[in-house]
Formats: C-alpha cells, sequence, structure tokens
C-alpha cells in the first residue's frame, strides 16, 4: 500500500504518535513524555542524520509505544507483510547485549483503528531468550490474516528491575509494507552452473534472510548433476 517510513527528518513523521500504558493491563493513552526519541541506528556515531525511532529500556517506568497511521491492507484480495530494521544496544553505545528478563519489546497490530491493542493481535515479542544483533536485523512480518484498516504499534516494556544495572537501547527503521513473498524457499546466491559433459556443475551460496542463513539451508553448496536424469553423481 505505499506504506514507508525511514524516520529522518521530522520525528515522530506525520501522523506517528506516542502512546503510554502497561499492555495487557493499563489503558493506553497519549503522552507527551520523551520515551521514544529520534536517534542515529544502533548508536552508529558514523551515521550524521538521526534515521531512527528509538526507546531507552531503563528503571521501573518503561511501558510506551509509538503508533503508525492508519493503513488499509484492503479486501484481503493481496496479501501484504511487514519490514523493518531492529537492533538492540547498551545505552549509549554500540555494544551488543540480550534483553535483560524485565525488558520486552513488542510489534502490534490493531484492527479497530488504534482502540484496542489485544495480546492475541502480537505480531512478534522479543525478550531475554529471542538475541537482537547491535547492527542490525531486518525483520518480516506476515500481514495476510489482516484486511482493512489497521494501525501498528511499536512496544517497549521495562517496569522492574532485578538484574542490576540494565540500561539498553532499542531502534527501529525503515519501516514498510509491501505486497506479500513467499520467504520460505528464498533463491540462492551466487547461482552458477558449467557444463560437465554429460552433467552440469552447480555452485551457489546460501540465501541470506533476516540477516541469517535460514534453517536447512546450511552453508554454501557444489554439485555435478546429470543432465538427463537430474540425479547428483555419485
Amino acid at each position: 500500500p505505499g506504506f514507508l517510513f525511514d524516520f529522518v527528518v521530522t520525528f515522530p513523521p506525520t501522523d506517528w504518535r506516542k502512546f503510554k500504558g502497561l499492555f495487557g493491563t493499563e489503558p493506553v493513552l497519549p503522552t507527551a513524555e520523551a520515551i521514544w526519541v529520534h536517534d542515529q541506528f544502533g548508536n552508529n556515531p558514523d551515521l550524521v542524520d538521526p534515521n531512527s525511532a528509538k526507546i531507552n529500556l531503563y528503571g521501573t517506568s518503561r511501558r510506551h509505544w509509538l503508533m503508525s497511521p492508519p493503513i488499509d491492507l484492503g479486501d484481503g484480495s493481496t496479501d501484504y507483510q511487514l519490514h523493518f530494521d531492529l537492533a538492540l544496544t547498551v545505552w549509549n553505545q554500540t555494544t551488543p547485549t540480550t534483553l535483560a528478563p524485565e525488558q520486552k519489546v513488542a510489534v502490534v497490530i490493531s484492527t479497530d483503528g488504534g482502540l484496542t491493542w489485544s495480546m492475541d493481535n502480537v505480531l512478534k515479542w522479543w525478550n531475554e531468550t529471542t538475541p537482537i544483533s547491535n547492527t542490525g536485523d531486518h525483520i518480516i512480518l506476515d500481514l495476510s490474516a489482516y484486511t482493512g484498516r489497521v494501525m501498528l504499534g511499536f512496544y517497549g516494556e521495562m517496569t522492574v528491575s532485578t538484574s542490576g544495572t540494565v540500561d539498553y537501547d532499542v531502534f527501529f527503521r525503515n519501516v514498510a509494507v509491501t505486497e506479500f513473498i513467499d520467504i520460505r524457499y528464498p533463491e540462492p546466491r551466487n547461482l552458477t552452473a558449467a557444463d560437465a559433459g554429460m552433467a552440469a556443475q552447480l555452485n551457489w551460496a546460501a540465501p541470506i534472510l533476516n540477516n541469517k542463513k535460514p534453517a536447512g539451508f546450511g552453508e554454501d553448496h557444489s554439485a555435478a548433476y546429470r543432465s538427463n536424469l537430474n540425479q547428483p553423481i555419485t
């Protein structure tokens, strides 16, 4: 639907809004608190201009939302997916870390124009068991179960502090909604074929998805195939 925000220049972007409320417990209400802020993605000092939305997870009062404007996903005849870049660092540094047990990050979809935000509509949670790169992961989430006008909520939470000094930054950027592409079978990289007489020699590199090689693709490969039987030569 032509929805793309890179978080460069104005922040929050037009029609994006800040809210506050403990997910699943408290009303989610507008706030002017500067908890979601504009900063360089991953605290990268080489980035001249701020280009991401950042929330600092620290203390015991973080229950803050950054909400998108409405997005029209249509009548279901076209499926869509959500893309964005996500990073996690130690506060004001580029140092990698992992979320503490008392910290949570979520991306949530609202199907009633932002009036309600339900645990049933969480697109993805991140916690201490879900690593996040300090330089950024490219995340793709399926929206094919949703139609009509929706809103997206980016949520960060830390309401207790039991792990000592826990002070981390979470970043989002390049938020986009595009037509759905089946990523279960991504294309290999650097695929080449060479004539080997009665066989063809194929060489390829494993595909990259979300900055990782998908499970089952292993490492790079090379194999010879008989041209008439399409079977590996043994």
